[in-house]
């Protein structure tokens, strides 16, 4: 079985996410979902999440392509994930394809996801913003 992982805070779900998700599915069997708690708090930068961890999770796990959601509140805690379940794949925005990702370094194969869209939760909250 082809286990894969996605991470992120993932608070106000749009196309793009449902795109990850649908991508990540094609390459693997079981889909696990990281939902980072409150990126904001070691990256001030971040968008502090509007949902709870729960309401979250509730709607991630009702989403078809997601077979299990976990959580972590550290990029530490992300790392002792990364170790700790049987991942095969990570999928990564390809954004990221020139960066430091957290758990970079670790033997876990990455594929890149190519970001044919527009959506970003920072558009959606500035839509919202404008109304």
């Amino acid at each position: 079985m082809i286990y894969g992982f996605v991470a992120g805070s993932f608070d106000l779900i749009h196309p793009g996410y449902i795109k990850l998700f649908r991508y990540a599915k094609k390459y693997c069997d079981f889909l696990i979902v990281a939902i980072h708690v409150n990126p904001s708090i070691e990256r001030p930068i971040k968008h502090k999440p509007i949902h709870s961890l729960k309401e979250r999770k509730i709607i991630l796990e009702s989403i078809r392509y997601v077979d299990k959601t976990t959580s972590y509140k550290t990029e530490e805690d992300l790392i002792k994930l990364l170790e700790k379940l049987p991942i095969s794949v990570r999928f990564l925005d390809e954004q990221y394809k020139l960066k430091n990702v957290t758990g970079g370094d670790l033997d876990i194969s990455i594929k890149w996801v190519p970001r044919k869209h527009i959506y970003s939760t920072s558009n959606l909250i500035k839509k919202i913003k404008m109304y």
